[in-house]
C-alpha cells in the first residue's frame, strides 16, 4: 500500500500527462483568471521603488558562494525599502506579456506558461513603519494590503505554530508565505500543473535567497508546515488556494 501511494506520488513529478488529448479551459476558450492577487478595496501601503534601496552590491558570484539557510535573527527591523527590494526580485510584476495583456505578465521569475500562479503574502513582525499583521503582497501596485492586523507577539506565536512549531520563523521580523491559486495553472494545464507550480515555487523561493544576500539578511526556505493554520493564517480557502512554501526574513545574529 505504501508503495502504491509513493508511485502515485512520483507521477506528479514525471510528465506523463499532458498529450495532446488532453483539453484545457485555456482550449475550450474560457476566460482566463485574474493574473494575479488583486486588491480587496483595502487601504495600500506603497513600497518605494526597488531600485532605491542601497544593497551590499555584491556580484552574483559571491552571493551564490555566501548563500546559507540562515535561522538565527536578531531584533532589529527591517526596512519598508529591504522590502521593497526583496519582494520585487523574487515575485516582481514588470509589465503585460505582448498579446496576452488580459491574462499573462512578465515577472523577476519564470513561470510555467507564464501563469504565475503564486500569491506572496507576509506575516510582519517587525519593520519600521508597518503595523504588525498579515499583508497581501499587490505585484502590479507595487504594494502592501492589509489582511489583518495582529500583536506582534501573537503573530510570533501563529506563525511558529504554523511553521509546526519552529521557533525561528515566527522569531523573524518578517515571514514570506506563498500561496498558490491553482486554477491559474490548471487553466492551461489540467493534469500538469500541480507539477509546474512546485517548480514556480522553487524559482521565487531562490530569487528571495539572493535577495537576502544582496541585503545582508537570512533566510531560510521551510516546506515542514501544518497546511491549515499556515492557510487560516493567510486567509485563503485552503482548496482553491493554499499555501505551499514559507521562508522567515531577518537581520542575522
Amino acid at each position: 500500500m505504501q508503495r502504491d501511494r509513493v508511485h502515485e506520488l512520483r507521477r506528479y513529478l514525471r510528465d506523463e500527462e499532458n498529450g495532446p488529448e488532453i483539453e484545457s479551459d485555456q482550449s475550450r476558450g474560457r476566460p482566463a483568471p485574474p493574473m494575479m492577487l488583486m486588491s480587496s478595496g483595502a487601504p495600500l501601503i506603497q513600497l518605494p521603488r526597488p531600485e532605491e534601496c542601497p544593497v551590499a552590491g555584491r556580484a552574483m558570484l559571491d552571493a551564490v558562494n555566501l548563500r546559507r539557510s540562515r535561522r538565527t535573527y536578531n531584533d532589529q527591523p527591517l526596512t519598508l525599502l529591504q522590502i521593497s527590494y526583496m519582494l520585487y526580485v523574487c515575485q516582481g510584476y514588470q509589465c503585460p506579456r505582448p498579446g496576452q495583456q488580459s491574462y499573462a505578465a512578465f515577472r523577476t521569475v519564470p513561470s510555467a506558461g507564464c501563469r504565475h500562479p503564486l500569491d506572496t503574502y507576509l506575516a510582519v513582525r517587525s519593520v519600521e513603519g508597518v503595523p504588525a499583521g498579515v499583508y497581501r503582497f499587490l505585484p502590479r501596485e507595487h504594494a502592501l494590503e492589509l489582511a489583518r492586523a495582529c500583536d506582534p507577539e501573537e503573530l510570533r506565536a501563529q506563525v511558529t505554530a504554523a511553521a509546526n512549531g519552529q521557533r525561528f520563523c515566527g522569531d523573524a521580523s518578517v515571514c514570506v508565505f506563498w500561496a498558490a491559486d491553482m486554477y491559474r495553472s490548471e487553466w492551461r494545464y489540467p493534469l500538469t500543473a500541480h507539477k509546474v507550480v512546485l517548480l514556480d515555487a522553487g524559482h521565487a523561493c531562490q530569487n528571495l535567497y539572493w535577495a537576502c544576500e544582496a541585503l545582508q539578511l537570512g533566510t531560510c526556505a521551510v516546506a515542514s508546515y501544518n497546511q491549515k493554520k499556515c492557510d487560516a493564517l493567510l486567509g485563503v480557502d485552503g482548496e482553491d488556494v493554499f499555501t505551499i512554501y514559507l521562508a522567515p526574513v531577518g537581520a542575522p545574529r
